[in-house]
C-alpha cells in the first residue's frame, strides 16, 4: 500500500484590543492598522477556521523533498470529504 505525506492547515485569527486615541474614526482605524506592535496580541481557537489540504506528496515523510501532487488533479480527492472540511475545534 502507498505513502502518502499531506499538509493540512487551518487559519487562525489572532487579535488585540488596544485604544488610539484620533481626531476621527478613519484615522483611529488608521492607526491600528498601521500598528506594528503585536505584544499583546491573543489567539482565537474558538473562531479558528476549516481544516483544508494545503499539499500532497507521494511517498513517506516527502513534504517539501519531493514534488508536490496538484490539488485539482488529485484522484478520489473529492471523496475524503470531512477531511478537507472538518472543523477545528480546540486545535
Amino acid at each position: 500500500m502507498p505513502d502518502f505525506t499531506i499538509e493540512t492547515t487551518y487559519h487562525l485569527p489572532v487579535f488585540r484590543h488596544r485604544t488610539y486615541e484620533a481626531d476621527t474614526l478613519d484615522a483611529a482605524c488608521r492607526a491600528a492598522i498601521e500598528d506594528d506592535s503585536w505584544d499583546i496580541a491573543e489567539k482565537d481557537f474558538n473562531s479558528s477556521g476549516l481544516v483544508h489540504i494545503t499539499g500532497i506528496w507521494d511517498g513517506a515523510h516527502a513534504a517539501y523533498f519531493r514534488r508536490s501532487r496538484s490539488l485539482r488533479n488529485s484522484t478520489n480527492l473529492s471523496s475524503a470529504g470531512p477531511i478537507i472540511s472538518r472543523s477545528c475545534s480546540g486545535c
